[in-house]
């Protein structure tokens, strides 16, 4: 039932149609006015819509312009701050090695001035022993002079006192020659150290024997095989040709580079590296710190 009046609607809309074309086509300027009329409405409304789309456009475009300049801006600013973090970084290294270099010159300094005074000490615990035994035998003499202490006694005496002098310089020297730590001086060195320190004088490219004996570049296999005590001690003992050597051969970045390199580019610079190229990195490295900050 809807359907059909739904149908019949649309046919009494399709029959006025055809009356109200039959009426003006029987009069041909009222024709001709109607079609100008509808053809000047379809055209405005065919530029109106044109202006409101390219004003939208336009205005889309300008907003797309304006955030691409705020991201160019924004990226600048960016670049900006890692610049200065990447200085504060390298300042704050700069500040942190010098105040560590300072703390080892003052901490060696306070080392070397305790030896010297406890030498010094030494030298007159010796000089007041000499007086001693000095005064001792003056005094054993004049007792012998005047009858009060008999020659043999006296001699005696004195044999004994020479003795006692003698033999206390001679175990205060051989203390301090062989027993004495050489760097601090109210510790000793025991037979373990001793041991120890001769192992490590008995690796050839690790200690040199003397400072004229140029130290041999050893192959990166070879060091990474080292104990970490003995690779400190070979890398420290490395010339600045030899580390520039290294450098070179391996391509590796010099520590200057190294350290104005970014934080966070570190890590994949280091993942790219070949263990050998890891080696000779970590020795530059290495060579320029700290060993008693190296763990």
């Amino acid at each position: 039932m809807t359907e059909r009046i739904s149908k019949d609607i649309v046919d009494l809309q399709d029959i006025e149609k055809v009356q109200f074309l039959k009426t003006l086509q029987a009069d041909p300027a009222k024709y001709s006015a109607y079609v100008q009329t509808k053809s000047g409405r379809i055209l405005s409304e065919t530029l109106d819509t044109k202006r409101a789309s390219f004003e939208k456009v336009s205005g889309d475009m300008a907003r797309i312009m304006d955030m691409d300049h705020n991201s160019i801006a924004a990226l600048a600013r960016t670049g900006d701050l890692v610049n200065s973090h990447d200085f504060i970084i390298r300042e704050q290294r700069r500040q942190e090695k010098t105040i560590k270099m300072n703390k080892d010159v003052s901490r060696r300094q306070v080392e070397i001035n305790n030896w010297y005074y406890e030498n010094k000490r030494e030298t007159l615990f010796v000089l007041q022993l000499t007086l001693i035994v000095m005064l001792t035998i003056v005094v054993i003499t004049a007792l012998g002079s005047y009858g009060l202490v008999g020659q043999t006694a006296a001699n005696m005496l004195i044999a004994g006192a020479i003795l006692v002098g003698a033999g206390t310089w001679l175990y205060r020297w051989y203390y301090t020659a062989y027993l004495r730590d050489p760097r601090y001086w109210n510790q000793r060195v025991f037979m373990g150290d001793s041991e120890k320190s001769e192992k490590e004088a008995a690796l050839p490219e690790c200690v040199p024997a003397s400072g004229s004996v140029e130290v041999t570049v050893m192959s990166m296999s070879d060091v990474r095989k080292l104990a970490q005590p003995d690779m400190l001690k070979y890398v420290h003992s490395l010339s600045p040709a030899q580390l520039s050597g290294v450098v070179s051969q391996y391509k590796v970045l010099s520590w200057e580079d190294y350290d104005k390199m970014p934080m966070e580019s570190v890590g994949k610079y280091l993942q790219s590296l070949t263990p050998d190229q890891k080696t000779a990195q970590q020795i530059i490295i290495f060579a320029n710190m700290d060993p008693n900050y190296i763990h």
